[in-house]
């Protein structure tokens, strides 16, 4: 993997999704977090719904990208037909384990079928910014979030602003962090479990003004 054209807009992408989630719900054991669209390997969602604690369907039609991030670490499992897919999906949400999956098929092929088959997802990740975009509005309950893939929605701005948090780049991937900021711990600690690329690299994080201050 070319790591230099992966990095640092992979892991920022990633960060941007794990704040999706985390300001939507504080837990995520025992959800479905889906993206299904061309390139949507490519989004980062994967790791970050691992960071949250959900498991996760990506549906790509690249299998050569949707390859390359499985060895970079973002899926546990690469598989060709949704029958694969569902199996692991049960067992996973069942014991409440986190899971990545990265499903090599055609993304609308794969969503109607999915659809047919009850597919319920708590987090859809879109590359349309319409909500009631037709692959993915028969997914999922009435209270689905729906969230575009590009700039971050006000739900996240919302609520990296009451935290005081914006993205920033860290030197070393180590930050001292109070024992209940639980967020940003995991974040440090896990990511490069779910993306090999950026071990050795400076990494991003979200951080107060006055905690960029105290590194400068």
């Amino acid at each position: 993997m070319d790591n230099s054209l992966q990095q640092p807009e992979l892991q920022l992408r990633t960060l941007r999704l794990y704040g999706e989630l985390l300001c939507r719900r504080e837990h995520w054991s025992r959800q479905l977090v889906l993206a299904a669209f061309p390139g949507a390997s490519r989004t980062g969602l994967a790791a970050a719904a691992s960071l949250a604690g959900a498991v996760s369907l990506v549906i790509d039609s690249d299998t050569a990208t949707t390859k390359m991030h499985f060895r970079d670490g973002a899926f546990d499992f690469i598989v060709n037909t949704l029958d694969e897919a569902l199996r692991a999906i049960k067992n996973e949400i069942r014991q409440g384990h986190p899971l990545a999956i990265g499903l090599m098929a055609e993304p609308r092929v794969m969503l109607a079928e999915a659809a047919d088959r009850g597919l319920a997802a708590a987090f859809v990740l879109t590359e349309s910014n319409d909500a009631d975009d037709p692959p993915t509005s028969s997914l999922g309950t009435s209270d689905v979030a729906r969230v575009a893939f590009g700039e971050p929605t006000a739900e996240l701005n919302g609520w990296l602003s009451r935290r005081g948090w914006s993205a920033a780049e860290l030197s070393s991937p180590t930050f001292d962090l109070p024992p209940d900021d639980r967020a940003r711990q995991k974040w440090l600690r896990d990511l490069p479990s779910h993306q090999r690329s950026v071990r050795q690299r400076k990494r991003w994080m979200w951080m107060t003004d006055a905690e960029r201050s105290a590194i400068a």
